[in-house]
């Protein structure tokens, strides 16, 4: 593919697919029209597609039975004022597997041959479907996530293993409080980790909202609010300028944003609808035929969670009559034993924050950037003139697009015209009401 120097960014070397005796691979990046890799919060694993134009059938040919590897090896092109750690012709590489072959339609594309799509799926991904986790645990919530991880990844499956166990490791987790006696129901990880992660609860992360998610540097077991209370890594600000000059910085720190879109702002109305905004906890004990309740309000509780300083804001009234009153009721169940303050108080805030949380988004793009992943902190600028407000004002930002959000989904896009990223970007809403008399 043709490479392309842009600050922090990376170009394809090679894409192989490994025959399944793993002693022989055909290379692919010759004929690879364009290559998209998904890092997300919202899945669990990187996932990734490789359209080919295949002029010699190389792919029909080939056995491919659903699940051979995939490696693709980037080399760094970089700037070393934006990552210093990094030097220029480093290499790394990504390890999949490939869940589908589709053949497709050309897009936008003349080449003659026959057009293929690789879906791929985590290494990982494609490894953990071979686990069922049965066991009981008497523990953490997040020492439990921790070993049924580390179980995928340091068990040989038959033939089967995980040999790069250092790109798929737990790197960041944000500890749980709370002891829970689960015994694994023969599911997935994946699925029983979602179980637990809506069991999690913190004394210190007050949302308790966890998100257990893949991004470059490994797995991830954090809460939104300790993700915002993450230091802005070095070349993660981005600034827009509606006219496109070629002028990157204003103050020789800011990367250019080639576009954005808002995806979502001010959605108070269907929050209030969902319960978002004041619900109720019900614990029934079943043994002693007892009901308790605990109400939650948003306008109450927006203090402690301290993401970015922002909130939701709607009218006075409509915050302070209509969206206090709970207009969902969920139940919880005991058995008699003493009641646990972790798992409904948990539960409360975290029914609100993790749909809060899609109450102000933005995508951007960007020129290429493999600096930025998936759960980083991402500092936008958009002066306000660009949006048609008070044009005079220039040098002010406009404040309900600009600030701190957390990077939900980083997608990185090459081609054989160039590259680059595209990052949706997600809190819960602005420091200041719209509009406010």
């Amino acid at each position: 593919m043709k490479p392309v120097v842009v600050p922090g960014s990376e170009q394809i070397k090679s894409i192989a697919i490994i025959n399944e005796d793993e002693k022989n691979y055909t290379r692919t990046e010759l004929i690879a029209i364009s290559v998209t890799i998904v890092e997300s919060m919202a899945s669990y694993g990187t996932t990734a597609t490789v359209y080919l134009t295949d002029t010699n059938d190389i792919i029909g040919l080939l056995p491919v039975l659903g699940h051979e590897k995939v490696v693709i090896e980037f080399q760094i092109k970089n700037d070393p004022g934006i990552n210093k750690e990094k030097e220029e012709g480093e290499t790394r590489a990504e390890i999949f597997r490939i869940a589908s072959v589709n053949k497709v339609e050309p897009i936008r594309d003349e080449t003659p041959g026959l057009k293929y799509a690789l879906n791929l799926i985590s290494e990982f991904t494609f490894m953990q479907e071979f686990f069922k986790v049965d066991e009981a645990f008497s523990n953490t919530v997040s020492n439990c996530i921790k070993s049924i991880h580390n179980k995928v990844l340091n068990t040989p499956h038959g033939e089967i293993k995980i040999e790069d166990t250092d790109k798929f490791k737990l790197d960041k987790i944000d500890t749980t409080d709370g002891v829970v006696n689960f015994i694994g129901p023969n599911f997935t990880p994946y699925t029983t980790i979602e179980m637990l992660q809506s069991w999690a609860y913190s004394d210190t992360f007050t949302s308790s909202a966890y998100v257990y998610f893949q991004n470059k540097n490994g797995f991830n077991f954090r809460t939104f609010d300790s993700l915002a209370k993450d230091s802005l890594k070095p070349g993660n600000k981005f600034y827009y300028k509606q006219d496109g000059t070629e002028k990157l910085a204003r103050d020789g720190e800011l990367n250019r944003i080639s576009g954005f879109t808002q995806q979502n702002r001010g959605d108070a109305f269907h929050l209030a609808s969902e319960g978002r905004l004041s619900h109720k906890v019900a614990e029934l004990d079943f043994i002693k035929k007892t009901v308790d309740y605990s109400v939650y309000n948003y306008e109450k509780n927006v203090d402690k969670y301290n993401i970015f300083g922002t909130k939701v804001f709607g009218g006075k009234k409509f915050m302070g009559n209509i969206a206090s009153i709970p207009t969902q009721t969920h139940w919880l169940y005991r058995d008699g034993s003493k009641k646990s303050n972790y798992f409904s108080s948990g539960f409360k805030h975290k029914w609100a924050i993790y749909r809060l949380m899609y109450n102000n988004m933005l995508s951007i793009n960007i020129p290429g950037n493999a600096n930025v992943t998936a759960g980083d902190i991402i500092n936008i600028k958009v002066p306000q003139g660009n949006i048609g407000i008070n044009v005079k004002n220039q040098d002010k930002n406009d404040k309900f697009l600009s600030g701190n959000y957390i990077a939900r989904d980083v997608i990185h896009h090459f081609n054989r015209v160039g590259y680059n990223t595209q990052i949706n970007c997600i809190r819960s809403g602005s420091k200041e009401q719209m509009h406010e008399p």
